[in-house]
């Protein structure tokens, strides 16, 4: 009979969804060569009125900011702009928030990352009005493949 532990392994091995959200941590702390992973959660970020020029004025710096900590650690995973319409050829965006999936281990630990990035600081992101959710990926692809 085999133990819990490679009963565990020998699933794993066998589903790839699994192994994202299960897999054992290796000696140096890391998953499957990553950071042990966390929950994942979605965050529906409207911003508040009339800071639409602070945002344009700030976006570069969030942007590098973001990627640089992407490169850092787990917990961005994708964000980008909520929009008002479909944007059209030659219009600016019409931006109403952002939208972001990110992994950490509570929605207060989400917070506190939030509260620290320039969109929050500069008052663009109404972080009380945000609609936090549990998120658990089906499929994902990425933006390269479309």
């Amino acid at each position: 009979m085999k133990s819990a532990g490679l009963l565990r392994r020998s699933l794993l091995l066998r589903d790839p969804y699994a192994r994202r959200y299960y897999a054992t941590p290796s000696s140096n702390g890391t998953q499957n060569g990553r950071n042990r992973a966390h929950p994942e959660w979605l965050a529906i970020i409207p911003d508040r009125p009339g800071v639409s020029n602070i945002r344009m004025e700030v976006r570069s710096k969030h942007l590098e900011t973001i990627k640089t900590a992407a490169k850092k650690s787990q917990f961005w995973q994708f964000g980008g702009a909520l929009l008002d319409d479909v944007p059209q050829v030659g219009q600016s965006l019409q931006i109403r928030g952002s939208v972001i999936l990110v992994q950490e281990d509570t929605r207060e630990k989400v917070l506190q990352v939030l509260r620290q990035d320039i969109y929050h600081t500069r008052g663009i992101w109404d972080l009380e009005q945000a609609q936090i959710y549990p998120f658990k990926s089906a499929f994902r692809k990425g933006l390269e493949d479309s």
